[in-house]
């Protein structure tokens, strides 16, 4: 029965499992009042046949090693930027910039450190710029401090307009920001906080997860998350402990639902790489992205015969 589990419900009964379970079961009827032993054969022979699907599964990542890196680091340069992003607005930012931070900003530090890492002096100047943006909106109630705004202003600009450049950010996006800053630095330079009106804005909804795929393996899809994308959870206890050969049933962005056996997991953060062992579909993904689906769920080897069970119970 665990050979049927990443099977559809509706599975073409010429799928070469449903023929080995069907003449594995035709064996049995025709030989087992005059010859017990067919019971073991038939279970030697599916058994064979799921461990070869298991091998055939668990050697999908060996060609795919090269992607699987490439995202694992688009992954750390994600999650490293969003964490650096909740930290900055750890404290009274005002909502225009934490908008900037948390939807913009972000992109661009993912960006860095995706291309140069976390120890290079572009992502520590990404950094610098981000707080000195925070900074900059706070109120200066002396003449030394106004002065240094104004000189510092220009420059600060430049480099939020040269952050936005490398990830092509839209016009739009681009001048509400600049524009929204203006009135909030108008404000610091007359040493006070700005009125509510200016404070307010709308954190626009997080970039939903996608699936993508690459030129090289276009049998491989990817879910890829958005550096903007919903605050990380806690993962549920019944995806810590995964390893290759265990099945899973998750509902995809595409709207679409399948079980998948795990073929590979590793790397730092953790991707998780799932196979379907009667297709050549390859599913590859950030582990955490597991957190924030209700629906995915591990399937137990019981669970097959207990499903089988319970149905041919109802039809007696």
């Amino acid at each position: 029965l665990r050979l049927t589990n990443t099977l559809r419900p509706d599975e073409d009964l010429a799928h070469p499992v449903c023929q080995a379970i069907e003449e594995s079961a035709r064996q049995i009827q025709a030989n087992f009042e005059r010859d017990m032993t067919v019971f073991g054969e038939a279970a030697d022979s599916l058994e064979g046949l799921e461990q070869s699907r298991k091998t055939l599964s668990l050697n999908r990542a060996v060609p795919l090693m090269v992607v699987i890196e490439r995202e694992a680091r688009r992954e750390q340069a994600r999650s490293r930027s969003a964490r650096a992003v909740k930290a900055l607005c750890a404290t009274d930012v005002p909502m225009p910039v934490k908008v900037f931070l948390e939807r913009l900003w972000v992109r661009v530090l993912a960006h860095v450190h995706q291309i140069s890492g976390d120890k290079s002096q572009e992502w520590i100047h990404a950094l610098a710029t981000a707080n000195r943006l925070i900074e900059s909106v706070q109120p200066k109630t002396d003449a030394e401090a106004r002065k240094a705004l104004v000189g510092d202003l220009p420059a600060l600009l430049g480099e939020l307009r040269a952050g936005l450049d490398l990830i092509a950010a839209p016009e739009s996006l681009r001048e509400r920001a600049l524009h929204s800053f203006a009135v909030l630095h108008a404000a610091a330079l007359h040493g006070k906080q700005p009125d509510k009106l200016a404070q307010q804005d709308t954190l626009p909804p997080p970039v939903a997860p996608r699936i993508d795929t690459v030129p090289e393996f276009p049998r491989l899809q990817i879910i890829r998350l958005s550096p903007d994308s919903e605050p990380e959870r806690e993962l549920p206890d019944g995806f810590l402990h995964l390893k290759p050969g265990d099945r899973l049933q998750l509902g995809l962005p595409d709207a679409s639902r399948k079980n998948f056996q795990v073929s590979w997991i590793g790397g730092m953060p953790r991707m998780l790489l799932l196979a379907r062992p009667e297709d050549d579909a390859t599913l590859l993904l950030p582990l955490r992205w597991l957190a924030s689906q209700a629906d995915a769920r591990s399937l137990s080897v019981e669970e097959p015969f207990e499903r089988a069970a319970c149905t041919a119970m109802k039809s007696r």
